[in-house]
């Protein structure tokens, strides 16, 4: 067995909703680094967001405080304020939570934690009710109004909380402090340092000064009506009924915001912000009059509104929101805060943030922040720990409504293990690591691959398992995967090589002019905006050469080549004088130049670069300089770069400095530089290039990616639902003939069999013909698949409007037919067995026709003696219920993310036929514009014709071609743009200008309508396995009633390729009984099949019977393509593409006989199981054999 993997760049969309933002957020990290994300609703309700694996969409929200309403007698309870701390060592954490119920505030805490939860399941919350007992009083008897709660769980003194209430409930104005000490007596403690706080003009945060036995803490504002900032100790430890000594800290005019960082030891040290930058006070530098030390200055942190601050490990992280609004942050090996050059060069992430929340991974270091950005949205930042990379996402919740979507880009990665004959192989069990801890969704299941822990899956009955994995940019992270039970070495998948390839086409500016790109409607438009000149092209382009020259020499796993740049970038010195220093290319920006002049590139040895650039401090670097000073993480580079902050910046420098590769940016007077040293960092910088000449990712998308071309889809969708609705209609109302005719075509075939056996044989095995599949004819693209898979992982949800029920008594009929299939279900067995031990089992040196001979003496007898009275019961059924079968496929059905975007596309609600068809038409249209170059309908009145079509005799007229021009001028030698006007690109094919419409609409359904046979057989299979497992657990039952209707609208489509031999000419009248069984058992296949679905279906007796009574249809069906190969080759007009067609027709009909047989035999487990593969084996064939009939007739062959 082997790995083969597609990637595209493309949406994807979840049934979810987006959180929005809080009044107030924190956010703490579980022990795998995934987020517990807490938030004080407007609804007055505390939850817990946490990022949660095997999910659906990797969040769940807890209600936290609701839930109290039980110690109140049910009243109801509204969370005001809250706060949580986390242990930087041990990673316990505390969370306390002030409510209002029955007129008074209450506080609740949550303490110790486990930050090592389970993975799966949100967190659960035992809540310590601490009832007012301050100052005296009896518990729960004086009403309080709590102003603000504080907490915080340190490596030295555990748990420690504060409350601030007011003095005088109702007047919002001076506090009083307690701290808590939970289980003591009493347990509110009214903190003793005499002085006012004003409420509403403080700012406040828990910590402990190096030489304290007890915590504090750090009061800064309005105090005693003047501005101060005051740390107090929790209590005087000596003298506990004394006030604690406090310390009254100097801080510079205009200081803004402070936050302590809690080391270790569990000191603190104090940050604030100032007008000129960023100040710490160190956990050894806090007595009464202490200053602070200047640790950052400039103005990306000057005047700061907020900060965080945190230690974890080694390193120490200061987080704050600029007097701009933009996020920035800045680190430094902890305990060297007060050293201003151990600190690294602050970046801007975000240009504009209302406020904040992050962590440090208490393993990687790596941080993640959530933030409320402008306007209303909550987004996640994190960064990758090895590539520093920065991925930002929206957090989702579980959709309610139909409608709820949320989209959004991703690189969407289709793995398929297959044979040596290029067969997909299902229920293959595999491993999959990536590269660096990336967010994914596994068969749109949520996980957290990683480098470390194999996460383990097993491919689906197609053969395949499918990773999304967002991206808010052209960056990804590559995967390892891996066949369990095998020696062979890991795969490894880079989900980008698509993309890259079509970049590193771009050699010049003349390449990226010629770029064109289309919407998901099919316009198309220039990639470059008019607006852009060809100096600037040229110079965007040259760029992108130059980035994607360097990338061809990195480590295509994506880590970096030279050791972790984020590594690099926090070292405490990183002193490394330069040997060698070389000027590669240069990239000026001016957007104050004249049109056309804002972008100038500079080669290496470009005699003007000096000049140009001689203002910035890069230019002047030379052998011998340190290139250490400004160093960031390539991540961080790129992520500012791409803010509005650095709208000044005038030059991009790439040098080579002892052989790596450097670039240089000058940004608001700080020299910043970042080692390119990981794909992920070219691709940055490409994407950054691209800016400049005004082409953001959507665009790029278009380009480098894939967008579901909707209309094309849509008018596919319709040609072919029409096309079904009116054979149906056909169908029915021909019954009353069509005992009769069923009758003589059985007396004919009797006659045929035996003079089948002797046909000539090409000798071309069906293992050849798999083993030639092309990998690139779309099959096994994860576009073309999109829609299955939406289809299977919203299913659940969906919802059906429908009225199955059925007048009158069948039970005469169906008591008939129970005791006419009874009697041959040995037989049945028999058969069955025979046809996967000598046909399926062996399928792979069998070729088409020796399975003709071997089909025909193994069914012969059983099709002969009992299937035509079998199609005569289902007649008389059919009779009975009358034509509320014909209602069956017209019930409305909603479904998450289909639903809305056929809505959109088609401004049409959803039917069970609209989505069966919907779901095929997706990978349908795509293969057959792979394989002929165009649309199959494209928008025109030919089209409109055949969707508008009011009879099925309406569309012969359309679609059947001149019988001479058929036989003498093979269909895939029309050109169809040059007879129905198709304005889409397409393969020039040798044309022949005698064939008329009619004939090029014929090769159109004989193409397309194979492609949809072979994608019925996808989701077929899945249905059925959704059926089987159900049956397993107990035997008889059905899943939900979507998924059977479902399954009843696909086997109904899988009937397309009989329905196109309709539009064929006139047959001689030698082969008139193959038209007439063709015909008559199609139609009577399908209403069996609509039957199955209305309340008949629920019936025992007929329940009992169903199964073989699809075995004698689908028997019945298996001679008329024999006839067809055997007149084509008595005739010698026989090609390729009709015996694999008929190979794949095969196949489909083993696959509708051995799955309702494997659940109709629970006597006989061995055998369901074995036919119940079996099936599995026959649908992945289908699906490969009839693609490839596809693809040859296409081509003529």
């Amino acid at each position: 067995m082997q790995i083969t993997t597609q990637s595209e760049w493309m949406k994807a969309q979840k049934h979810a909703v987006v959180v929005g933002p809080s009044n107030h957020f924190d956010v703490i990290q579980t022990q795998s680094e995934t987020s517990i994300f807490f938030s004080l609703g407007t609804d007055g309700v505390l939850y817990a967001t946490k990022e949660v694996q095997a999910n659906s969409i990797g969040w769940t929200r807890e209600d936290l405080s609701s839930g109290l309403s039980s110690r109140f007698n049910g009243s109801s309870v509204v969370a005001k304020s809250f706060a949580v701390s986390q242990n930087s060592v041990t990673g316990m954490w505390d969370l306390v939570v002030a409510v209002t119920a029955g007129g008074s505030d209450h506080l609740f805490i949550s303490q110790g934690n486990n930050y090592a939860v389970d993975i799966t399941t949100p967190p659960t919350i035992a809540w310590s009710n601490i009832p007012f007992d301050g100052d005296g009083t009896t518990p729960d008897t004086t009403k309080i109004q709590i102003a603000d709660v504080f907490v915080l769980n340190s490596p030295k003194a555990g748990s420690t909380c504060m409350v601030d209430i007011w003095r005088a409930p109702g007047t919002n104005n001076a506090l009083d402090r307690y701290y808590i000490l939970s289980g003591h007596s009493p347990q509110w403690n009214k903190h003793l340092l005499a002085i006012d706080l004003d409420a509403g003009s403080i700012d406040c945060t828990l910590g402990q000064r190096s030489k304290d036995t007890v915590p504090g803490i750090y009061t800064f504002g309005s105090i005693d009506g003047q501005t101060e900032l005051i740390y107090a100790p929790m209590r005087n430890v000596f003298r506990p009924t004394n006030p604690p000594a406090p310390a009254r800290l100097t801080v510079p005019a205009g200081t803004s915001a402070m936050s302590s960082a809690i080391d270790q030891n569990g000191h603190s040290a104090l940050f604030i912000s100032s007008p000129e930058g960023l100040a710490v006070f160190p956990s050894t530098a806090q007595g009464d009059g202490a200053t602070s030390t200047v640790c950052i200055t400039g103005p990306l942190v000057s005047g700061a509104t907020e900060l965080q601050a945190y230690t974890v490990g080694l390193i120490t992280s200061v987080w704050g929101r600029n007097a701009q609004g933009g996020l920035f942050y800045a680190t430094c090996p902890a305990g060297h805060e007060a050293s201003s050059s151990a600190w690294s060069t602050p970046v801007v992430l975000v240009p504009e943030v209302q406020n904040f929340a992050f962590y440090a991974g208490l393993a990687t270091n790596s941080h993640t922040v959530f933030a409320h950005v402008a306007g209303e949205e909550m987004i996640e930042l994190d960064q990758d720990p090895v590539t520093s990379n920065w991925r930002q996402r929206t957090i989702m919740l579980p959709g309610t409504d139909v409608n709820d979507m949320v989209e959004f880009n991703s690189y969407t990665t289709r793995i398929e293990v297959i044979d040596d004959n290029k067969v997909a192989q299902p229920n293959v069990d595999m491993t999959i690591t990536a590269v660096s801890p990336v967010p994914v969704y596994v068969d749109d299941v949520y996980f957290i691959l990683n480098p470390t822990t194999p996460l383990s899956f097993k491919t689906d009955g197609n053969g395949s398992v499918t990773i999304i994995q967002q991206t808010d940019s052209i960056a990804a992270v590559c995967y390892n995967i891996t066949l369990t039970g095998t020696s062979a070495s890991a795969v490894l998948v880079d989900p980008t090589s698509k993309v890259m390839q079509k970049l590193q086409a771009i050699q010049t500016g003349s390449d990226l002019a010629s770029v064109n790109v289309a919407d998901s409607s099919g316009t198309t438009k220039p990639l470059l905006p008019a607006s852009v000149s060809n100096d600037n092209r040229d110079a965007a382009a040259q760029a992108i050469k130059q980035f994607s020259d360097i990338g061809k020499g990195l480590n295509p796993d994506g880590t970096p080549s030279s050791g972790s740049s984020v590594a690099k970038a926090a070292s405490v010195s990183p002193v490394r004088t330069a040997s060698s220093n070389e000027h590669i290319f240069s990239l000026a920006i001016d957007k104050a130049a004249e049109p056309g002049k804002a972008l100038t590139f500079y080669p290496s040895d470009s005699p003007a670069v000096t000049d140009k650039v001689a203002n910035h401090a890069m230019s002047k670097l030379s052998v011998g300089d340190s290139v250490s000073g400004g160093l960031v993480k390539v991540g961080d580079f790129f992520k500012m770069l791409g803010n509005a902050i650095v709208s000044g910046l005038q030059t991009l420098e790439v040098r080579l400095v002892d052989g790596l590769h450097y670039v240089f940016a000058t940004i608001e007077g700080t020299l910043y530089h970042a080692l390119l040293d990981c794909v992920s960092a070219i691709v940055s910088a490409v994407e950054w290039v691209f800016q400049q000449v005004e082409i953001f990712i959507e665009e790029l998308i278009a380009w480098l990616g894939f967008l579901l071309m909707w209309k094309d889809i849509v008018r596919t969708h319709s040609v072919m639902k029409n096309a079904i609705k009116q054979y149906v209609k056909k169908t029915f109302d021909e019954i009353a003939t069509a005992e009769e005719r069923i009758s003589n075509a059985f007396d004919s075939l009797e006659q045929n069999l035996n003079a089948w056996t002797d046909v000539a044989d090409p000798g071309i095995s069906i293992g050849s013909y798999t083993g030639s599949k092309d990998p690139d004819d779309g099959s096994s693209s994860p576009q073309s698949h999109w829609g299955v898979n939406q289809a299977r992982s919203n299913m659940d949800n969906a919802s059906l409007s429908q009225d199955n029920s059925v007048l009158g008594s069948l039970e005469t009929i169906l008591e008939d037919l129970e005791a006419l299939v009874v009697n041959e279900v040995d037989d049945i067995k028999d058969m069955v067995t025979q046809i996967k031990t000598q046909i399926i089992d062996q399928y792979s040196s069998l070729t088409p026709i020796q399975i003709v001979k071997r089909i025909i003496g193994i069914v012969g007898d059983l099709l002969l003696k009992t299937a035509k009275n079998v199609i005569v019961k289902v007649l008389d059924i059919i009779r009975a219920i009358g034509d509320t079968v014909l209602n069956i496929l017209d019930a409305p059905i909603d479904i998450p993310i289909i639903s809305p975007m056929y809505k959109f596309f088609a401004d049409a609600d959803l039917s069970v036929l609209d989505l069966a068809v919907l779901i095929l038409s997706i990978p349908a249209t795509i293969m057959y514009k792979i394989a002929v170059g165009s649309s199959p309908f494209p928008d025109n009145d030919t089209t409109s014709s055949l969707i508008n079509a009011d009879s099925f005799q309406a569309l012969q007229n359309l679609a059947t071609p001149d019988a001479t021009s058929h036989t003498t001028m093979p269909m895939a030698f029309v050109r169809q743009a040059d007879v129905i006007g198709d304005s889409t690109p397409d393969i020039p094919k040798p044309v022949a200008p005698t064939d008329g419409v009619g004939a090029v609409i014929y090769r159109v359904f004989a193409i397309i309508t194979r492609f949809f046979g072979a994608v019925t057989a996808w989701v077929g299979q899945i249905v059925q396995d959704v059926k089987f497992a159900v049956h397993k657990i107990a035997p008889g039952s059905k899943p939900a009633k979507v998924w059977t209707i479902v399954g009843a609208a696909n086997a109904v489509i899988a009937a397309l390729p009989s329905i196109v031999n309709a539009f064929a000419p006139n047959q001689s009248e030698a082969d008139e009984w193959e038209t007439i069984m063709r015909d008559t058992v199609t139609g009577l296949t399908i209403l069996r099949t609509l039957v199955g679905e209305t309340s008949v279906g629920d019936n025992e007796t007929f329940q009992k019977a169903a199964p073989f009574m699809d075995v004698f249809l689908q028997l019945a069906m298996i001679p008329p393509p024999i006839g067809n190969i055997v007149s084509a080759v008595h005739d010698n007009r026989a090609v390729d593409s009709d015996y694999v067609g008929l190979a794949g027709t095969f196949m489909a009909r083993f696959c509708w006989i051995m799955n309702p047989i494997s659940m109709a035999i629970d006597d006989m487990p061995e055998l369901e199981l074995g036919l119940f593969a079996a099936a599995n084996v026959c649908a992945v064939l289908q699906g490969i054999l009839l693609l490839a009939s596809a693809s040859l007739f296409a081509d003529n062959k």
